[in-house]
């Protein structure tokens, strides 16, 4: 690692490093301000020591950038060496490309402003100051980062191929090489930025130099909006004056998607007239299309059904900033009523899949149901009918619940041939006559028994 080395007063072979964190209070600490700084090649920085009390005895500022092993012998006259060049500083000269910086020494400041940060410079600086007592200097240092721009970045995809379908797993990784720091890395699809499946980047440093490689791995599950996207992997580096980028176009398969959803209603149209019949779907590949009007399949080409004339139209893909959306047109030439009778079935299709379409057309300002409107006296009638079966039954519930009152609030009376009923003392004549009957006929077989002979049953042995 290089390693910028300025101090005030003399400079020693032996120097003691200590950690600059301590308050600015502690006498033998030394504050140094910025302690990490990132500069590009060519811009400026200023380095400013502070320790908490004067120095009345150096008349200047040394810098040394130790590019290669210093010399054992160091001039005790005050300069500042940059590689084999050596300059002078004092709190008075402002001129060359580095030169003193601070409020002056008796204000225990000692710094430097560079103006020209060159590449050879990343690395280590430390300020060397003298001690308020003692011969051990006091040292502060901070760490100069040259920013080093990155090569081009590499956009790698898997699978390889340039094609993919709708609900195919896309991976990409971009890699962008030999940076200082390492750069960043945005994705984007189209213009938007793409957070999701993102992993975390890896950066790497190759043990010859000290510039790194950053590289970041993003999947995807591919839709059909994807397609036509382009795929960014845009770097951004202190060291750019504008982002860098590597791109690859996603060209993505999927079957025709409709945009209208439902019976697509024509109405507005006048008798006599051309009638087109207009959809927009989206497909990749390009779609086919099929009319199916009553018994006829009608392709890209002219048809003659009955008086009028059905012309189709091969699928249209719609202009500029769109990618996928295709026209697909019918064109009735003079309408007449039979044609707005007729339902219309469009079938467009690819080899990954087709959508349907039923369109019907009126002449009116509202659309209208083929199918309500052919019905609609049968409808009626069902609904009429329906309606006087209810009120029948009705009618006749009625009926029943106001004969059930009338027999609850009057005497019901016999119906002929049908036996009075008596009251609770009365008593009842059929019952006694039935016991009377009984009577007789039990005291007729006493008599009967009496009179007839009597046989002895003789057993013969």
């Amino acid at each position: 690692m290089k390693t910028i080395i300025f101090g005030i007063g003399y400079i020693f072979t032996i120097q003691l490093i200590r950690d600059t964190n301590a308050d600015l209070a502690d006498p033998f600490n030394v504050e140094i301000t910025p302690r990490e700084a990132v500069r590009r090649i060519g811009d400026e920085l200023t380095i400013l020591c502070r320790v908490p009390h004067p120095i009345d005895f150096c008349v200047g500022c040394i810098i040394i950038i130790l590019l290669k092993k210093p010399e054992t012998n160091f001039s005790t006259k005050i300069r500042m060496t940059v590689g084999t060049i050596s300059y002078r500083l004092e709190p008075e000269d402002k001129q060359g490309n580095i030169f003193y910086a601070g409020k002056g020494l008796k204000a225990g400041e000692c710094g430097a402003l560079i103006k020209n940060i060159e590449k050879e410079w990343n690395g280590n600086i430390s300020c060397v100051v003298p001690p308020p007592s003692g011969d051990i200097e006091l040292v502060g240092t901070m760490s100069l980062l040259v920013a080093s721009p990155p090569r081009d970045p590499i956009l790698f995809s898997n699978p390889t191929k340039n094609i993919f379908r709708e609900g195919d797993q896309f991976k990409a990784r971009c890699l962008v090489p030999d940076s200082r720091p390492a750069a960043k890395i945005t994705w984007f699809l189209g213009s938007e930025e793409l957070h999701a499946g993102k992993k975390q980047p890896v950066v790497t440093s190759d043990e010859t130099s000290d510039l790194q490689t950053i590289s970041q791995r993003i999947f995807r599950t591919l839709m059909d909006e994807d397609d036509g996207k382009i795929l960014v992997c845009r770097v951004e580096h202190e060291a750019l004056m504008r982002p860098k980028e590597a791109r690859k176009l996603m060209i993505v398969q999927y079957p025709p998607k409709r945009q209208d959803t439902g019976v697509i209603n024509i109405i507005g149209l006048k008798l006599g007239a051309e009638a087109r019949l207009n959809v927009t779907v989206r497909a990749n590949p390009l779609p086919f299309a099929e009319w199916t009007v009553k018994d006829q399949v009608l392709k890209a080409r002219s048809t003659q059904i009955g008086s009028g004339k059905l012309v189709t139209v091969e699928p249209l893909l719609l202009g500029h900033g769109t990618h996928g959306y295709y026209n697909i047109s019918l064109v009735v030439q003079n309408l007449t009523e039979e044609d707005l009778k007729r339902t219309y079935y469009l079938c467009v299709y690819n080899n990954l899949g087709r959508e349907e379409f039923t369109f019907r057309i009126s002449t009116s300002d509202k659309p209208t149901d083929a199918n309500t409107s052919s019905n609609f006296p049968i409808m009626v009638s069902s609904i009429s009918a329906s309606i006087l079966l209810l009120i029948l039954l009705v009618g006749i519930y009625v009926i029943h619940k106001r004969s059930q009152r009338n027999r609850r609030e009057r005497p019901q009376q016999p119906l002929p041939g049908t036996p009075r009923q008596k009251s609770p003392n009365e008593p009842d004549l059929h019952s006694q006559f039935y016991v009377n009957m009984l009577f007789r006929a039990q005291c007729e077989q006493e008599i009967r028994a009496r009179e007839e002979p009597q046989y002895e049953e003789i057993m013969y042995q």
